[in-house]
């Protein structure tokens, strides 16, 4: 489907029907339609968030994955920490972690911090953790980690 096409069913809040058709859309498309949109002025940040919370949550975390780091960035603050938690959930663990190595340490925090605040999650948890050791370098000559978790999540 053609670009101004979903653009003139979102302005006219045909929001069902814009579903159905992104449902139909392979993510790399999506990414390229939000960060096109936003690049040219076509849709602000606003119309971006809307259509990224139109995506089933699979669908989210694809997309999420395959963005850039400053689209990805204003979503994180756009976002409710639920909504972030869900799709961090459906992502693969390795796509997590590349995330997590561009995204800035304080985004990063809130990103997993949260998580382990509200107890969301084990594997989200261990997730900060493996993050946080890989960031503090704290290796011996072996490569393995030395690192006591106080919390006894890890």
């Amino acid at each position: 489907m053609e670009y101004d096409v979903l653009l003139s069913m979102l302005e006219k809040r045909e929001f069902k029907e814009l579903k159905d058709e992104m449902e139909n859309m392979h993510p790399v498309d999506i990414v390229e339609m939000l960060e096109d949109g936003l690049e040219y002025g076509k849709i602000d940040k606003r119309q971006m968030i809307l259509l990224f919370r139109l995506l089933a949550k699979e669908e989210a975390a694809e997309v999420f994955t395959d963005m850039t780091s400053d689209t990805r960035e204003v979503l994180i603050n756009a976002l409710t920490d639920s909504e972030l938690e869900e799709v961090m959930e459906e992502m693969y663990v390795d796509d997590t972690v590349d995330v997590l190595e561009e995204m800035p340490a304080n985004v990063v925090d809130r990103l997993l911090m949260d998580q382990c605040a509200f107890e969301l999650s084990g594997r989200q948890c261990r997730k900060y953790y493996e993050y946080r050791l890989y960031q503090s370098e704290q290796r011996d000559d072996c490569g393995r980690c030395h690192f006591e978790d106080p919390s006894g999540w890890y």
